[in-house]
Parts: structure tokens; sequence; C-alpha cells
């Protein structure tokens, strides 16, 4: 964005704030301000009228001042101030950044200056296009109606305000009744007034408040400082959501002729036959104009007939009545004048601050109603009847004030809706309270939940002193621990001897719930279980934390059941097991016992490893469009061979791919991820997905990889990682062990244990990135993750996607990646519980043989025609190849691949092509380590001093690696292992005499030097390695080497004679 044009002198600042002041219009007395504080170690943060200085009881207001009485919230005494005006100076303030104002919209004759739509992602949830496309919408009906509009982007920076301003003051009701035609005429109006992005209208409301109620809705200003504006923040935009560089410029304009005539909204009405209703009547007559806000009386019949306020308005359940229920609660109650009761329903949340309550009442009552049935069960709340609560008319109430109509004899709502902005009270509703249902009358949870027989309830009787029931759990002195229900289903025991107990317990959306954990995790210190248990929505009273593992263990010794536990995913590795495959969510096979999945830890994130959609949508969306692809066919079958590591005796590996293209890498981990679960980008949904950034901890990798045991682990980015770290990550990943750690007694912990594959990207290669560390790559790191280039000379960035199937490249991958979101962890369980069937039908012996069996013929089958290009450690990468392409033959016969077997091996043998034109020349270690050492002496030919004939000199030569002749190195004992770096010098050495390129005595390595000056005038031995070992003629071949000495008999070149002093 260009720099901004904002105000650089008080002249500025005050034109700009005198042309918001008249955009704007509406209440001047007294200004809205947020406040952003802390009370009582809480941060406050809210809407309401800017308090001013402080006043006696007795002060007569000057004119133009507005008092304002009140509570001393921290003292709980009267307190009297002048409130703030919006004025010139204060406005200046917003414009500067130092105060966040509002205007309350509404005038004292009931009238506005402008409509604005609020538009927000009120629970996250959406992409920013999703807010914008409605902005736009609404946007383009008002043009076409030739109303004009600015848009403003809101505070959050996430939604918009559209503003329609008017030249003269307009009636607020009619300026809604032309705001919410044109949302009608958008199509972005709903049944109910639900949106999905849509707020709701300034001016929010038709009529004011009674005195001291409040001042009505307010809208905060835009153009809060310049830091705000500049990051896109209460700034204007154009039609493409860009920010406007010109805030002063652009503002000025609006008032000059940005504005939509007043008197055009009767006109409109006419036009469009729109109507707004007074307030409707009761048959008992016409209610006091004054009495805006429901009486107490009608408040009590309404709660009376609402479920939701007895129960979040009740002080055992509001500490577990989260902030948008609460705020639900408060939006339906201000619509009474019932204070205090309101504070009454809020004061035993943990949140509670008087302040704030009494923020969000002013709020709350400023706003376009009372939150309504749908938004509150949507926020969690399920102890509505079924069909809602019922109207006078029959049809079920929007809201729960609008259950104030039982209170009187009333005309029924209409049943059809209409263009009509209505002007409502609410009725005075009397009922008698419902009859409360006992636990087995109501029954909250699904209907396939298992019955205890002793108790017909899901839970068992408790022991010790406690109770259970549809409230939750309570203690010997009836003092609630938990607010559902919670109980020990059955105790443990993994195949070692240790016992566990399995919980069972329902969430607050009444959800059943199953953990088993180990009976060590019921004496961890400070309610560590307690607090884990309510991150899963086990609503725990706070407090009361500990008292969960004091509970569980008195039920524990009343509980019967025994399961077998399962401490990882995968194969039931127990002695004599049968053919069993344990996941998070279910086990698969066939067991003579019931097995539980029970991680020593928490382990979250297991829970990403689970399905969604359909197998065939699977195939059909994510793994069909891989053909023609081979990086992304091989990423698929990658992800099915897991399974195969255990019944082929195979070790744990991977593969890394790399390289500069920005459309694939990602997307092929996927494709691969997507097999065992949620395969999200990990940008777009780093909470749900099961593919991993290389970022994180040594600890966090360990467990990780147990997770994904027998399964694959995708690890994205590998940049992420530390590079002096790699190298261990790599082996240890590999190794399938974790690093020995002592207990708090001293003794060894029991050791995480895992197999599996993993499959790596990044922009780098491996040998790349331990090259940043100074490391070289090792033989066992090359075998354990090799490196696959992505792109080639040929496609170059189209390396991954080779055939798009008709699609532009980038659009195919944008489907492949929301496909990969949307079906994933079908796959894998259908191919697991195929092996399950086959070892069944086989016996697990025998179809271990046959899958050994055909693994050999693959390998044989992708090393016979490049033998003579494989490294020595070649054949252990061979091998994992042949286990991908077998693992794609067997998904073939399994049914959860379509592709042709022939299709399916050219794809592995094209990635295995890509790897071997990776190794270049060097095949082995030790070609590597000579390879190495060649580029080391050309590298720092300067650090080695020549010496004699007309060359030699006695110039200092820094960190001295030895001495230079027309045909030979002579390199010292310390700077040949510098040279060498991590190969093994003795190696190279051995190479270097077996090639003819090093002289030396007999039975030795070394040779004697001619006598050095520096050495004292001795004869060191040196190694002596010839220049020819470079490949090349030296470039210092000149007439004076002659006196350098004899022809060599190994070499050919003329050499110093050792007896021979060389001066320096």
């Amino acid at each position: 964005m260009a720099a901004i044009r904002w105000p650089a002198t008080p002249e500025e600042y005050l034109q700009l704030a005198q042309a918001l002041a008249e955009l704007v219009g509406g209440r001047t007395d007294v200004a809205a301000r947020f406040y952003d504080f802390e009370e009582n170690g809480r941060r406050v943060k809210g809407w309401g009228p800017w308090k001013g200085r402080r006043v006696s009881k007795g002060y007569k207001p000057l004119a133009g001042e507005t008092p304002w009485v009140g509570k001393n919230f921290k003292s709980g005494e009267a307190e009297y101030r002048i409130l703030n005006p919006l004025s010139l100076p204060n406005l200046v303030e917003h414009l500067r950044g130092k105060e966040r104002l509002g205007v309350y919209v509404l005038d004292a004759q009931v009238q506005c200056q402008f409509l604005a739509a609020d538009f927000d992602d009120h629970d996250g949830q959406l992409a920013p296009l999703a807010v914008w496309a409605e902005v736009m919408r609404f946007v383009k009906t008002c043009e076409t109606h030739a109303w004009q509009v600015r848009i403003e982007r809101s505070k959050s920076g996430k939604g918009y305000h559209v503003w329609l301003f008017f030249d003269m003051p307009v009636e607020a009701a009619k300026a809604r009744a032309v705001g919410r035609w044109l949302f009608e005429e958008s199509q972005s109006l709903r049944e109910g007034e639900d949106f999905d992005t849509f707020d709701r209208f300034f001016p929010a409301q038709s009529v004011l408040p009674p005195a001291g109620k409040g001042f009505g809705n307010l809208i905060g200003l835009p153009l809060c400082g310049a830091k705000e504006y500049t990051a896109g923040k209460t700034a204007w935009v154009d039609k493409d959501g860009q920010v406007l560089a010109d805030a002063i410029g652009y503002t000025l304009g609006i008032l000059a002729s940005g504005r939509n005539a007043g008197a055009r909204v009767d006109a409109f009405m006419a036009e469009w036959k729109l109507n707004v209703e007074a307030a409707e009547t009761y048959a008992g007559g016409p209610r006091d104009p004054n009495a805006k806000l429901g009486t107490p009386a009608e408040f009590d019949a309404m709660r009376s007939r609402c479920a939701f306020v007895r129960w979040a308005a009740d002080p055992v359940n509001q500490p577990k009545v989260k902030e948008p229920l609460w705020y639900g609660l408060v939006s339906n109650l201000c619509r009474f004048d019932v204070d205090d009761a309101i504070h009454d329903a809020s004061r035993a949340h943990p949140g509670y601050a008087a302040l704030e309550t009494e923020l969000k009442i002013q709020h709350a009552r400023g706003s376009s109603g009372p939150h309504k049935c749908l938004t509150i069960q949507r926020e969690g709340f399920t102890g509505c009847p079924k069909g809602g609560c019922k109207l006078s008319n029959g049809e079920a109430t929007a809201a729960p004030a609008g259950l104030a109509i039982w209170g009187a004899p009333r005309e029924a709502p209409p049943k059809k809706r209409d263009r009509t902005v209505r002007i409502e009270d609410p009725g005075t509703p009397t009922a008698s309270p419902p009859v409360e249902p006992s636990d087995k009358d109501e029954q909250p949870w699904a209907q396939d939940v298992a019955i205890h027989p002793d108790t017909q309830l899901p839970w068992p009787t408790p022991v010790g002193g406690m109770q259970v029931s549809i409230g939750g759990v309570q203690d010997h002195s009836n003092q609630y621990i938990s607010l559902r229900p919670l109980w020990v289903d059955a105790l443990t025991r993994n195949y070692i001897g240790q016992w566990g107990i399995s919980i069972r317990f329902f969430d607050i959306d009444w959800k059943l719930k199953t953990h088993a954990i180990p009976r060590e995790r019921l004496h961890e210190q400070g309610g560590v279980l307690g607090r884990e248990l309510a991150a899963y929505g086990l609503p725990i009273v706070p407090g009361k934390e500990k008292w969960v593992s004091r509970y569980l263990v008195l039920q524990e010794a009343a509980t019967l059941r025994r399961i077998r536990a399962a401490g990882r995913l995968g194969w039931f590795d127990a002695p004599d097991s049968p053919a069993v495959f344990v996941l998070p969510d279910q086990v698969l096979g066939k067991s003579p016992e019931e097995i539980v999945y029970q991680p020593d830890v928490p382990m979250t994130v297991a829970e990403t490893l689970h399905g969604q959609g359909s197998l065939k949508h699977w195939q059909t969306h994510v793994a069909q469009p891989c053909l023609g692809n081979p990086v992304l066919m091989f990423s698929v079958m990658l992800g099915l061979a897991g399974p195969l590591l255990k019944l082929c005796q195979e070790q744990s590996g991977g593969f890394h791919l790399y390289g500069v293209t920005t459309a694939g890498k990602t997307t092929a981990a996927q494709m691969a991820a997507s097999v065992w679960g949620c395969a999200a980008d990990p940008q777009e949904g780093p909470e749900v997905t099961s593919l991993r950034k290389w970022y994180t901890t040594g600890n966090a990798l360990e467990s990780l990889a147990e997770v994904h045991n027998d399964m694959l682990l995708t690890l994205d980015e590998i940049s992420e990682v530390d590079p002096h770290e790699l190298g261990r990550i790599i082996y240890q990943l590999a190794g399938g062990l974790s690093k020995g750690r002592a207990n708090a007694g001293g003794g060894l912990r029991m050791m995480r244990a895992w197999r599996l594959l993993f499959f790596s990207t990044g922009e780098k290669s491996v040998r790349q990135m331990l090259a940043q560390a100074g490391q070289l790559q090792k033989g066992g790191q090359r075998v354990r993750l090799p490196d696959i280039p992505a792109d080639n000379d040929e496609d170059g960035g189209r390396a991954i996607v080779m055939d798009p199937h008709g699609q532009s490249p980038k659009e195919f991958i944008q489907d492949l990646k929301a496909a990969c979101a949307r079906y994933y962890g079908l796959a894998g369980p259908v191919f697991a519980t195929y092996l399950i069937a086959e070892a069944e039908r086989l016996g697990m012996s025998v179809l271990a043989g046959e899958l050994r069996d055909e693994l050999r013929s693959i390998e044989q089958i992708l090393s016979q025609d490049v033998e003579h290009l494989l490294p020595p450690e070649g054949r252990r990468v061979i091998r994992r190849f042949a286990l991908v392409a077998l693992a794609g033959a067997r998904a073939q016969m399994a049914g959860v691949l379509s592709w042709d077997l022939g299709v399916a091996l050219a794809a592995v043998k094209t990635i295995r092509d890509r790897w071997l034109s990776d190794q270049g020349q060097e095949h082995s270690e030790l070609d590597r380590a000579l390879a190495y050492l060649r580029n080391q002496l050309i590298r720092h030919s300067d650090r080695f001093r020549w010496i004699g004939g007309a060359g030699s000199n006695r110039q200092s030569t820094r960190d001295l690696l030895g001495f230079r002749t027309k045909d030979y190195y002579l390199i010292t004992e310390e700077g040949l292992r510098e040279l060498c770096s991590e190969h093994d010098t003795r190696a190279v050495l051995r190479a270097l005499k077996t090639q003819g390129h090093l002289w030396h005595d007999k039975d030795r390595l070394t040779r004697k030097s001619p006598r050095i000056e520096e050495y004292g005038n001795t004869r060191p031995n040196l190694y002596w390695v010839a220049v020819a070992f470079l490949g090349t003629q030296e470039e210092f071949d000149t007439e004076e080497d002659a006196a350098l000495g004899p022809v060599s008999k190994e070499t050919g070149r003329k050499t110093l004679d050792p007896q021979d002093d060389i001066p320096f």
C-alpha cells in the first residue's frame, strides 16, 4: 500500500474531526468509549459512556453537560460524574489513536444520520473471502438502487462496516426499513435473521431506552489513529478490499458528494411500499410509553418457561457457562428491568467482574435483539425441548425473551414474514414452572449408549459415599466435583502386567467419551488429570480438579470388568496375539479379549488419525487423480506401506522429497498423510491435521513417532529443523527407540519404541541441510532418509504435477489439497483390515512368508537394470522402494487402489531413477571421501607453502596444512584430519596408495620430507599426495620446476630428492 495521507498539523486534525462529526451526527453530549483495563487480575474490555470528572451529589450540570449516576464497582458506593461529550477535541484524540471512541447513533428525536451494516466472522470459522462476498453482495444491491455506500474495515481487521450516510437526520425506523429491504434484495437476509456474516444494523433500534437505562446503541468510529489505519483497521477500503491511502481526502470527499439525500428515504419507502408499524398493543390497552423494558413480573414468567435461562442463571451451573452462552443469557435478560437479577445470574461465573457485566448489559441493550434459541443451541446448550418452546399461536419462539407473550392475551405474531420493521415491547407472561424430569425420564445422551444392568443408566452405582446423577458427580458433602456423569468403566492391564483404568464420561454436549490411562496417573500432583479431562469436555467445578483422582480411586475398587491395554497404535505386539491393529478410535481384527488404546502420556495428536467421508470419495478425489503423476502415486503407496514393515521384517526408514518448486511438495505429503488421518494443509489447519512440521522438539518427535507406529509420519519443510540436530534425528527416527531417561526415583523409564515409515519434504536436500552445519552426510543417513529431487531439467516446476488431467497445475493442486482435507483416514484402516483377513485365512507366518517372497521379487526387478549404478548401501534403499511397490500391489488386491499394477511399478521406478540421478559419480562412502579430499585440496591450496626451486619462499602461510612441490602435496597429520573431516583417514590413504597417488616409504603410508627449517631442520614424516590426484595438470608448470628433482617411478612426474635440503 502507498504511504497513507494522515493529518500532520493541528489544523488538519481539526478539519478531519469536523468532517467526521458532521458525517456521523448522532448524540454529541456523550461519547462512547472502549474500555480495556485490569480489574481484580482479570482483563476487562467493552464499550460504555465515557466517564469524565467526578462531581458532588448536589452538583447542577451546566449547559451541555450530561450527568451520570451509578455505583463505584470497587467500593459499591454511589458516584456522580459528568460524561465526556463527542466534541471536536475528543474526536482529535480518537484520530490520534489516543482514545477509541464511538457514537451513540440516535439523537434526542430518535433520528440518525447514517445507516451502517456490520459484517463479521463471529465464530472465526469462515475464510476472509466469505465475509467479503456478503459485503459486496450488499454493496452491489445498494448501488443498483442508487444508494451511495462507503466500506470500512473494522477494528478486528476481519469484519466490515458498510456506511450509507445521509445529508440530513432520518427517522431511525425508516432507515432500518430501507436497510432491511436492501438486505432482502441482496439475499443476505435469512429466516429468523440468522446470517453467516451479518451482525446487525446501526441504528440497531428504533426507540430510545428510558431515562437512566442507557443511551441506545453505539458504533465504533472509523479512523482510529494512523497506526491502526496503516494496519488496515478502522480504515476506508475500496471495492477490491484495498486500503485507501488518502484518509483525509476520501473522508472530505464523502462529506462533499458522497452522502445520500435524506429526503429520498420517504420516497423510496413509498415506491416499494415499505411500512413502519408502531408498538403492538395488548388486549388490556396500550402499554405505558415509558415502560420500554419488560417488568420483573414478565421476567419471572419468561424464566419459568425457559430451561436455558433457569440453567444458566443457577449458581451451581454458572461456573461452566461459556462466555458466548453467558452473553446470550445477558442479551435476553437485559430486555427486562432486572439489572440486579442479571448480576445475580453472573456472580458465580469464574470471570465475573461487576463493571464488565454492566458494560455488557448496556451493549446488549443497544444491540439488534436478544440471542436467539438457535444461536444458544449452536453454542452448546442441549436442554431445549424438541421443536422449541411454543408461543400462543403454536409457533416456536425465536428467542427466550419472546416467551413473555404468555403473560397476557395478545394478538398472535404474524406467521408470514413481510417487509415491515416492527418496534416491539415484550408482553407480560405468567406461567408455572415445568416439572423437572428424573434421570430415567430424561435421556440427553444418544440412544445407542450402553446401559448398566444395576442402575438402568450408563453408569454403575458409585461407592465410597459418592453420588452420580444426570447433574454430575457429588462428593460426601454433596458438593459437585463435575457437572456431567463420570465413572470407571473397566480396569486395564498391558501384556507386561501394568495396570490402568478405562474412564467414561459425558462431555458438555452429552457425547460419550472414553479415556484409558495408566494407574500411576491417578497420583499426579496438582489436579493434572482433572484439568486434562476438562480439556476434553468434562465440566469440572473449578477447584475440584484434585477430587477427580480421589473419586476414580474409590470407584475402581468396585469395578469388575477387565480389558487389555495397548500402549501404542499399530499391530498389537503382545505374545501369541492374533492379528489385531489398534487405532485411536477402533481396534481392527478379532481378539479373545477387549483391547483399548492406553498411551503412557496424553497423546492429543492421535486424535488427528481418524476417518472422514467414504473410501469411494477418497478413491475418486484423491487416489484416482494421481494417475500420470509418479510422485503423487508414490506418496499414496508410501502411506499404505507402514503395516508391511512388521510382516516383511523391515526396518524403519523414509524418503525426503526436495526441490525449489513451490507447487506440489506439501501436496504430495498431504496425499500420503490422507491414508491414515486428516491431511489438511498445516498452514490452514495445524491443530487438526496429521501432517506435522519438522519444527519440533526431540521429545515431541519421539511422541509423534510412537503415535504413527506401523503407519506413516509426514514431516513438512525440513528447513525448519536445526541442521546440527538433523543427522541425529534421522538415526533416531529410523532406530525406532527413544533416548533412555531416568524417572523421578532415579530408575530408567520405559523407553518408547516404534516401527514406521516417514516422508519428509523441503526446499533443500538432507545433504545441503547437513552442510549448513558443517557436517558431512554419512552413509547411514543417506540410506535411512534418501533424497528424492522434486525438480528435473525436463519438467522444471511440473516435476510433481506431470498430468493435471485437463486442469492448470495450480487448479489441480488446489483441488487435491481440498480433497485431502475432506476425505481421509479411510484407505489405511481398510488396507490393514485386508491384511488381517489374509492373516486369518492363511496364518500370520504364511502371509508374512508370501509377502517377503513378493518383496524379494520386486526388489530384483527394481535393481536388475541399475545394478552397476547402485552404491554399496543402495541395496537397502532399493528394498524400501520395493516395499512401497508391494504396498501398491497389495492395495490393488484389497480394493483400496484401482491402478494397474504395471503403472504403479513404473511410478516407483521413476522415483528410483530420480534418487539415482541425485547420487552423482560417487557411489560409495569411500568415493565420497576421496571426492571430499579432492575438493578440500583445491579449496585450501593457499594453505600449502611452496618449497624448493624458484617458487619457494619464506612467506608466512595462515593455518598451514603442509607444503607444495610441483607434483606433490606434503600434508601434515593434523592437516590430513582437517582435510578429510569426518571421513576415515586410514581408508582414504589406503585408497590413494592403491590408485598410485601416494608416495610413501616401505611399510609406511608416510615419507620423510626434505629438511625443513621451520621444523628445526628435521625431516618430518608427511603424507605425499600426488597433484595428479586432482585430475588436471597443475597450472604452476614453469621452467624452474625442473630443479625440483628426478621423475617419480610411481607417477612419472619429477619429484624432490628426499636427501636434499630445502631452504626457506
